[in-house]
């Protein structure tokens, strides 16, 4: 993993442990399974109390290094803001509510999970405890690392 993102990484977990209302936060996609290249961006889970007040005020954003360009993209169970910092580091951050995987026959949330997901950070087992059951050995990748720290990130 790439130093600037494994910085990111940390700022973000300190970040998220003073945040009333996050409720997890989880690394997916490429970067959770290793297999990220310089191009990559950083794509993560957030699964938050009131999502909507993260979407409205975005100053948040700025607790990570300057925004150059932030893009919405809706994904149904999740409203993503794309943000482009102007170091270079693109970030997707994927706002959700406790609903996202819930639900093993959800086929969006199925494919997010069996592709890769680090559990960064949670409270009271609110992301950890539902992946269990998108765990098959028809998957092709298995959840890496659930509820355990990156290594380097704490």
């Amino acid at each position: 993993m790439d130093l600037n993102v494994k910085a990111f990484l940390q700022r973000l977990v300190e970040w998220a442990k003073n945040e009333p209302g996050l409720m997890a936060l989880a690394l997916v996609g490429s970067q959770a399974r290793g297999k990220a290249s310089a191009e990559s961006d950083v794509d993560l889970i957030l699964l938050l109390r009131n999502p909507k007040a993260y979407l409205k005020n975005r100053d948040w954003v700025s607790e990570f290094g300057k925004p150059a360009r932030i893009v919405k993209e809706d994904w149904g169970k999740v409203t993503s803001l794309r943000v482009f910092y102007a170091d270079g580091l693109e970030v997707e951050y994927g706002l959700s509510d406790f609903e996202w995987g819930s639900d093993p026959k959800d086929e969006g949330d199925a494919q997010v999970i069996t592709d890769g997901l680090i559990v960064l950070y949670e409270k009271d087992g609110h992301l950890s405890s539902k992946l269990n059951c998108f765990v098959t050995s028809s998957s092709p990748n298995s959840i890496i690392d659930a509820g355990k720290p990156l290594a380097g990130v704490s």
